[in-house]
């Protein structure tokens, strides 16, 4: 895989078949567990002003660049050959190709389930689903209904930046081979919302068409804006250094 960093944080540009081939030899060693997260400009931002999603992410073993932002940053750097490969995609990629035991945990109550029935036609099997919901008193209950289930993957819905904080403080209490995070996928699949139409996405502009849907999600925007301010002002510096990003953020 091809490795580069943004903002400190390393990223691996690949294909739908590499990463699925990937997965697949995680799901035949259970022994281990890994982290797939999908980073966007908005969550590279969050990263440097947040220290739970930044560790989160650096203890992550696959980083895709999800958003065309993230691939205009790695150009802006010198990296020619970046893939963008949008999170929810590859996910549902591995469901279809690899179809393996699912927990499904996020969105609003009854969005996962439904969303999973969705899955179980694509051939996964769903072992089990839980609402994001919870409070910091009840994240005990969810690691034990997670470990109980004796999933393959686990699906985490949380939202940006909840969901990687929430991995990267429960990694360790987790016993899945695989976990992933997915955004909004839940809500798409389970049919409560769609995304843009293809040449939309094609065009990679997908947050775009987002935004006129969602009006709320203008208040995001800040943090794109500072991550293409951050990357215009950087460019041509090697962010190979994460020890002297890690300084620069604390001055």
């Amino acid at each position: 895989m091809k490795s580069f960093r943004l903002m400190g944080i390393p990223l691996q540009s690949v294909t739908q078949a590499e990463a699925l081939s990937l997965v697949r030899s995680w799901l035949d060693t259970p022994a281990a567990q890994h982290s797939i997260y999908t980073p966007n400009p908005e969550i590279l931002w969050n990263a440097r002003r947040d220290e739970a999603v930044r560790q989160a992410l650096l203890a992550g073993d696959l980083l895709v660049p999800d958003g065309i932002g993230i691939v205009l940053a790695a150009r802006l750097q010198g990296e020619k050959e970046v893939h963008r490969l949008p999170g929810i995609e590859l996910a549902e990629a591995i469901i279809r190709q690899l179809q393996p035991r699912l927990f499904l945990l996020g969105a609003r109550p009854g969005v996962a389930r439904r969303a999973g029935t969705k899955m179980e036609e694509w051939g996964a099997e769903v072992v089990g689903a839980r609402h994001g919901y919870f409070s910091a008193s009840e994240v005990d209950q969810v690691a034990h209904e997670v470990n109980q289930s004796h999933a393959q993957i686990l699906l985490v819905a949380l939202g940006s930046p909840r969901q990687e904080a929430f991995l990267g403080v429960m990694r360790s209490r987790l016993r899945v081979p695989v976990t992933m995070v997915v955004g909004g996928a839940f809500d798409v699949w389970a049919g409560d919302k769609r995304r843009a139409p293809r040449p939309v996405r094609q065009l990679g502009i997908e947050w775009v068409w987002r935004t006129l849907h969602e009006p709320r999600r203008l208040l995001r925007l800040v943090a794109l804006v500072g991550f293409v301010w951050t990357m215009a002002f950087r460019r041509g510096h090697n962010d190979a250094d994460p020890a002297g990003e890690a300084k620069r953020n604390r001055e």
